[in-house]
């Protein structure tokens, strides 16, 4: 899917998704997590399986 300026992406938890920018133009995006629910971010091994790297919660320093 090709996005113009200003467009919103919604992506179902779990669900598998690259952000590319094909453009010589910056690419400058704004990322929400909502819930915020560990592990709240999901990632795949080399055969397609997810996985969670971390089940604690973000914390600042």
């Amino acid at each position: 899917m090709e996005l113009d300026a200003g467009r919103i992406v919604y992506t179902p938890a779990g669900e598998w998704h690259i952000i590319e920018n094909r453009s010589a133009d910056p690419l400058l995006m704004f990322l929400t997590v909502t819930p915020n629910i560990v592990p709240s971010h999901t990632f795949f091994d080399a055969t397609g399986k997810p996985y969670a790297r971390s089940m604690q919660p973000l914390t600042h320093p």
